[in-house]
């Protein structure tokens, strides 16, 4: 496993933030291209909480958490 690089920690770096501000701490990592987040990784790596193969995905999600934490979510209707 291996950290975000700086050009993806930008891509994602409002919404982590805003993500930080409603949640406990995570933590990002990349593995063959693949974005795991991870509350507490263990040493397998196994407990992680949410994975996808795009970083803008895993942007797209973390500002979702915080819209549905803070009930902005727009009904139909």
């Amino acid at each position: 496993m291996n950290p975000l690089t700086p050009k993806e920690y930008l891509q994602i770096e409002t919404n982590l933030k805003a993500f930080l501000n409603n949640f406990e701490s995570i933590i990002i990592l990349k593995c063959n291209k693949t974005y795991y987040v991870f509350v507490s990784p263990n040493a397998e790596y196994s407990n992680y909480i949410h994975y996808s193969s795009s970083i803008d995905y895993i942007n797209g999600w973390l500002y979702g958490a915080v819209q549905a934490n803070n009930k902005i979510m727009k009904s139909k209707g």
